[in-house]
């Protein structure tokens, strides 16, 4: 999934928390107690 498929599904979150490195850029999305973990634009874990 990535990040505009689940802007679509879910929503937008509450907070981004973004980190940007040489290998690319992660993001956690927050919702609530619902957290989507995003690498380069691909969702690659989730924690609820």
């Amino acid at each position: 999934m990535t990040t505009s498929m689940a802007a679509l599904s879910i929503g937008s979150p509450e907070r981004i928390n973004r980190t940007v490195t040489g290998y690319g850029t992660k993001e956690q999305w927050v919702y609530g107690s619902r957290y989507l973990y995003f690498d380069n634009g691909v969702l690659t874990a989730y924690q609820d």
